[in-house]
């Protein structure tokens, strides 16, 4: 973000940010790929279908957002006259945007969630899961997001990773947390590219929507829904993995 910003005037979030971001998120990936293919297993991080579909109740309000969104998006086409860089922008955040959406969710609700689960109860492994989850957004001050807009962030990006990892604990699997959160990065980056402004009332109605659940998930959390989270995978913990 440094180089991007400093050497080449590309600004967080615009198209030329986002190509600089590529490499930086295939190499994350292949970090996080070795790190679990050396201490975990690709099923206990939760690369497996849900193991209680019933579970997936919890992901309903996010994806009826989302959904909304993209919806006005699709409908708005006709009347943004988009021309053809910006096609090929708008299908370059999307790849993009896919890789973030599995970067960071195998980082911090795949590797560090499981890890500190095998240290600490439930709760409390959400909890830091989260802050880990916001204080990376932190560096987007290099790119040159105002320090307001970094502590707005920090606070919203604490309440999504809350959120995410207490699902990711009940439902015990990654992959519909993957697809959510690249179709909304994608869904908002591609908006004020195409000169489409998301709707207000849509994020706020995310935001309330991933602390009111939030909290109701955390509440009833429990030490038993590790057990069984790591029975989707292998009950060995880290440390003896590492061991």
């Amino acid at each position: 973000m440094f180089i991007a910003m400093h050497y080449f005037n590309a600004a967080y979030g615009s198209v030329a940010m986002i190509r600089f971001m590529l490499p930086a998120e295939i190499l994350m990936i292949l970090i996080c790929s070795i790190i679990i293919s050396r201490y975990f297993s690709w099923s206990e991080i939760g690369f497996i279908a849900p193991l209680n579909t019933k579970s997936l109740v919890w992901l309903i309000p996010i994806y009826m957002v989302l959904i909304v969104g993209w919806a006005f998006l699709i409908s708005d086409f006709n009347t943004l006259k988009i021309n053809r860089q910006q096609w090929e922008d708008f299908a370059l955040i999307g790849f993009v945007t896919l890789l973030v959406g599995v970067a960071e969710e195998l980082m911090f609700r795949g590797i560090i969630l499981h890890a500190l689960l095998d240290k600490i109860s439930p709760r409390k492994a959400v909890i830091v899961s989260a802050f880990a989850f916001s204080v990376l957004h932190s560096i987007n001050i290099i790119g040159g997001v105002p320090i307001e807009g970094m502590i707005l962030q920090l606070g919203l990006t604490f309440i999504a990773g809350f959120y995410l990892a207490g699902v990711m604990v009940k439902i015990k699997s990654i992959i519909p947390l993957i697809v959510w959160h690249w179709l909304w990065d994608f869904l908002t980056l591609s908006s004020d590219m195409l000169g489409h402004k998301t709707s207000e009332i849509i994020i706020v109605t995310l935001i309330l929507f991933e602390l009111v659940f939030g909290l109701v998930i955390w509440f009833g959390l429990k030490t038993s829904d590790y057990s069984k989270l790591a029975n989707a995978g292998t009950s060995r913990t880290l440390y003896e993995k590492i061991k």
